[in-house]
């Protein structure tokens, strides 16, 4: 009689395994782990999909959660932050609202995919029958993801067209988004008027007002032939309660004033990080006053951000500026023309045409001259920021000609470009900090609201001056009914009123208001040789020097001047930042590939040019990515190169190890990622784990010959610099992206060829997810309210791109949790063969038995069951489906390949429609050695 044995797989899978053959797989293991999830029970399950959470981008270059602490009350909230190729947008709620207005009190509406068409269709439904909506019993709102979607304002139209209900947006910034962003909902009905339903998208934070485009750079970096290969997704760093964010840089920034530089979101508003030091002229002259003496004179620019940190500028005397040299004054005051803060412009001081921007006088097709509207604001050899529509690029050049033709006003430039009618063609000279500014228009007593100039008024400093002053913003004035200078936040503007909280001010005609902007001046005693505060004045952004009118008596003087242990540069154009020893650090810096620069202790945006150091690399290209390992150590690498940072580096003692040349590279630092104590990356030869400056080989060995394998196309070709991962705390794993790339108008986009690479910490496995086609991840994780988000890029015929939100409903929605957006997600599990350690042999199975065990968390699903014989994988020699219809379905039982002797046998387990997942407890199977010991041919009977 032959023996039975019983092969037993119960809470015992051990994920992929890509670098053993066939022969010497675990038998725990699997050749393939589409979407598998083991739960912490140890069941065999898939992974949760997503959906459409946000309007249609242009690229969106990053994700990330911005910790935002209110300064006032104390409360910290997360905010979700994106970069695409023109600003920084947050994620903001808005609100539909449906109101029954006549008919059956009870009414309830469901949001859901519907599995025969793969749309989303949204239901409303009152006294149990579902109300038509523009002439169905439902109005299918498409994937969310089409060119020319199904608008939220379309479906409130169609609910409001209803003779029984009436629909609202919260916001008309909506209209035109996608409906299909609507979380998902089944029916529920209820008596309860009016029904809200909260969504979520992103809108645009203030920028600086004369670079309304500060991320354009990113845009025109990405879509460089030449600057492809190293661009990245951008870098963030939360630090002194705001956000900075660095990157790209590769392409020459120094034609670029904004390109590579790091920026700062303090809650309110996105600018440069940093103060510069005065670098032009001082204006000094005399007037009659009340001084006699020696004088001597420091300046300096200082910004109090939303958060009320203080950055102040290198301190400085003006180049050619008397102030350096003993100003003798005889009842005197001194006129100070100070250079209002401004970086890289390329304007004489003397040009007054702060004008920000012309239009176009009609629409252009490929064309390098361009017809604007008069007045024509340009002079030959201005910057100019201009969208070629054909590209969907921002286009940076320099006027060449200024003319009329018969045709009106127009510039040459060197670029063919093509425009609409209407469309913004930028003047930008300007230094992109907060240069919120307003010129107040008349004297005016005691208000709360003050009325400001427009750009219809020339001042009395013959230039135009705008009301750029935001909502939220807090300005900084001379107050005269107090005689000092104060601060205001700004609850309500219009082109001419600032209206603010607290008590009422004073101020006369031509006051500058900024928004917290300032510049501040030193001056001696009389024959002194210490400096002492004289005055903060508000920087006035409309004009090249801001003027001040020092009369400032000896004895009233401010606090003295402490001259600057540290040296105050601004942070270096990099494309990496981190935070190491409470300092953060800079990296990926252009002209410096192996350069790390660290911060001072002072600020994180105080640099010194005496502290950045290099890494003594063997190895070509520039550092990748930087990240903290330890208190003592910092880690940084290139493609395939690893070194360890150690000692301190606020007295710059630290000493660079070599860790690796040649391997153990990474080549992005959204790569990289925590499991538990350790750290873990990718690049060109493979995952890289470490800990305390020292590489866990053994960690990713199964799956790394996946990244390393061979192609020929080049859409085939893993590019690890666009690498990014997370560690999914909720499910205790490592997911990384790792796309393929087509190349498309607008930039690349990833292709079905991509690898989504997972380690389960918990359980010490790795699994392949692969995504839909439409729907593949692109760009960094991030969590935001306990849900993990990340942004799609898809052709839409432009590269367009989209934020997603993983699922996570209710127990029982449970099901409505495994779809990407409205595409099925496919379950294969194919495991190891088993062939009892003898290959050659043949062996009798006779039958398998699949377990389901977990019924607090079953949700229907057919398993296909598929059985292959001899290594053989081009046709099943077996194909059935279990079905597991209720929580009573603990087990399912399959006669296998009765009467067929195999060498090996391999089980391969599929659960591939839309709302379903497997949930395998465990399976066994019988095996019966029926050969003699010396049979090693046998035959099939």
């Amino acid at each position: 009689m032959a023996k039975k044995v019983f092969e037993k797989r119960f809470e015992d899978f051990r994920g992929v395994d890509y670098r053993s053959s066939d022969l010497t797989r675990p038998l725990n293991a699997a050749k393939q782990l589409t979407n598998g999830l083991l739960l912490r029970n140890l069941s065999l399950s898939g992974r949760k999909g997503g959906k459409v959470a946000g309007q249609q981008m242009n690229q969106m270059f990053s994700l990330h959660n911005y910790i935002n602490t209110n300064t006032t009350t104390g409360a910290t909230q997360e905010e979700l932050l994106t970069v695409d190729e023109e600003l920084l947008y947050s994620y903001v709620s808005a609100t539909m609202t449906i109101t029954r207005v006549a008919g059956a009190t009870d009414f309830g509406y469901s949001m859901t995919v519907n599995e025969a068409t793969n749309t989303f269709r949204f239901v409303l439904t009152q006294g149990g029958s579902a109300v038509t909506l523009s002439g169905n019993p439902y109005l299918d709102l498409g994937t969310g993801l089409e060119s020319a979607p199904v608008t939220l304002l379309d479906l409130s139209n169609a609910i409001d067209a209803t003779a029984n209900f009436t629909c609202s947006l919260s916001t008309t910034a909506v209209n035109n988004y996608a409906a299909a962003i609507l979380p998902l909902a089944d029916y529920s009905p209820s008596t309860t008027t009016p029904r809200t339903i909260t969504f979520y998208y992103m809108t645009p934070v203030p920028v600086p007002y004369f670079v309304p485009l500060p991320f354009a750079a990113a845009q025109t970096f990405w879509d460089s032939t030449s600057s492809l290969p190293d661009a990245q997704f951008l870098t963030f760093v939360n630090k002194k309660n705001v956000c900075y964010i660095a990157g790209p840089s590769g392409a020459d920034p120094s034609n670029e004033p904004y390109n590579g530089r790091v920026w700062k979101y303090d809650g309110h508003g996105v600018y440069l990080a940093g103060m510069p030091g005065i670098t032009d002229r001082v204006v000094v002259s005399t007037a009659a006053g009340a001084l006699t003496g020696v004088y001597r004179y420091l300046f300096s620019y200082v910004f109090v951000d939303a958060k009320g940190n203080v950055t102040e500028g290198q301190e400085g005397l003006g180049i050619n500026a008397p102030t350096g040299i003993p100003i003798t004054l005889a009842t005197n005051s001194v006129n100070l023309e100070l250079p209002s803060v401004h970086i890289n412009s390329p304007l004489d001081p003397s040009d007054q045409r702060y004008f920000s921007f012309a239009t176009t006088a009609a629409a252009h097709v490929a064309v390098t001259r361009v017809h604007i509207t008069d007045p024509s604001p340009f002079a030959v050899g201005d910057r100019i920021l201009i969208m070629n529509t054909l590209t969907r690029e921002y286009i940076r050049d320099t006027v060449l000609v200024v003319g009329r033709d018969g045709t009106g006003a127009y510039i040459e430039i060197s670029t063919i470009v093509s425009t609409g009618a209407g469309d913004r063609v930028w003047l930008y000279p300007y230094d992109g900090f907060w240069d919120h500014c307003a010129i107040v228009n008349g004297n005016q007593v005691a208000v709360n609201t003050i009325t400001v100039e427009d750009n219809s008024v020339v001042t009395a400093g013959n230039y135009r001056a705008h009301n750029s002053i935001v909502v939220g913003d807090t300005i900084y004035f001379y107050n005269r009914i107090n005689s000092s200078y104060e601060t205001r936040t700004v609850t309500s503007v219009t082109a001419t009123t600032i209206t603010f909280s607290g008590s009422a001010v004073t101020v006369n005609d031509e006051d500058v208001i900024s928004a917290n902007l300032r510049i501040r001046i030193y001056r001696t005693k009389a024959g002194g040789a210490e400096y002492y505060k004289v005055a903060d004045i508000p920087n006035n952004a409309f004009n090249y020097m801001t003027s001040y009118n020092d009369n400032t008596l000896d004895t009233a003087l401010g606090a003295i001047f402490n001259p600057l242990t540290e040296e105050r540069a601004m942070p270096p154009k990099a494309s990496l930042l981190t935070k190491h020893q409470g300092l953060m650090v800079a990296s990926g810096i252009f002209g410096a590939p192996n350069r790390i620069a660290p911060s001072s202790v002072e600020s994180p945006e105080y640099f010194s040019t005496l502290t950045p150091f290099d890494v003594e690399s063997n190895i070509t290209g520039p550092i990748r990515a930087i990240i903290s390992d330890s208190e003592d150590m910092m880690a940084a690498f290139k493609d395939n190169a690893y070194y360890n940072v150690v000692g301190d580096l606020a007295s710059s003692s630290q000493v660079v190890q070599i860790i690796r040349e040649g391997q153990s590279g990474v080549s992005s630092q959204s790569s990289l990622a925590r499991a538990r104590d350790t750290w873990i990356g990718v690049g060109p030869s493979g995952f890289v784990v470490f800990k305390d400056g020292k590489v866990i080989d053994e960690v990713s060995a199964q799956v790394d010959p996946e990244l390393l394998k061979t192609v020929s196309a080049s859409t085939e070709q893993l590019v690890f610099r666009r690498a990014s991962a997370i560690n999914d705390w909720q499910n205790q794993c490592y997911i990384c992206a790792i796309p393929t790339e087509t190349s498309n108008f607008g930039g690349p986009y990833p292709n079905s060829t991509s690898k989504v690479l997972v380690y389960d910490y918990y359980n010490l496995t790795w699994y392949d997810w692969s995504y839909h086609s439409t729907v593949p991840p692109y760009g960094p994780f991030t969590f935001y309210q306990n849900r993990l988000y990340y942004p799609i890029w898809y052709p839409t015929p432009f590269t367009s791109s989209q934020l997603f939100k993983r699922h996570d409903l209710s127990r029982s929605a449970r099901q409505y949790d495994y779809a990407d957006n409205t595409q099925k997600i496919t379950y294969d599990f194919w495991m190891q063969w088993d062939h009892g350690d003898e290959p050659s042999v043949y062996k009798l199975y006779e039958r398998l038995k699949v377990y389901c065990m977990q019924p607090a968390l079953f949700a229907p699903f057919n398993l296909r069951v598929r059985i292959y014989r001899d290594f053989k994988t081009a046709t099943a020699n077996f194909d059935t489906t279990l079905a597991f219809s209720t929580s009573a379905d603990i087990e399912k039982l399959v006669k296998l390949l009765q009467g067929y002797k195999s060498r090996a046998l391999s089980f391969r387990f599929t659960v591939d429609s839309i709302h379903t997942v497997p949930l395998i407890t465990g399976y066994e199977y019988e095996i019966s050695d029926s050969y003699l010991a010396n049979d090693l041919k046998g035959k099939d009977t």
